[in-house]
């Protein structure tokens, strides 16, 4: 039985995925905060990609989305930096510190919730 394809399980495994995928931008910025002219990343929010999902909305082609990275968020340039450097970079490590901590915390969420929810799963399974 695959777990994903029960709605709970699929979207907190999809939201796990999207965390994850958060996390790397965000690492990303980090490391190129010294870079001149970078400009800060983010990703797509996850509640877009729920809506593509309602909505049905597939590509054909891999390439139909320019922006978007192999797990499929698309990623741009992060529209609520702190400010800009002189050297032209976007990059606030302290920004960027808390939202991987706001990150981890959702992950530690999400991955609370897919436990109790596979925990109930077999409780009502085996009788109680």
């Amino acid at each position: 039985m695959d777990l994903n394809s029960i709605g709970l399980f699929g979207t907190a495994s999809a939201r796990m995925k999207w965390l994850s995928a958060r996390q790397q931008v965000i690492s990303e910025n980090i490391a190129n905060a010294d870079t001149p002219g970078y400009k800060a990343q983010e990703i797509e929010p996850f509640s877009a990609k729920l809506d593509a999902a309602r909505s049905g909305m597939r590509t054909t082609h891999e390439k139909h989305i320019s922006s978007s990275r192999g797990d499929g968020f698309a990623v741009r340039e992060a529209t609520d930096h702190w400010g800009e450097s002189i050297n032209g970079n976007t990059v606030s490590i302290e920004q960027q510190t808390i939202k991987a901590a706001e990150t981890a915390e959702d992950y530690q969420a999400a991955t609370s919730m897919y436990k109790k929810s596979l925990k109930l799963m077999q409780m009502a399974a085996s009788g109680g």
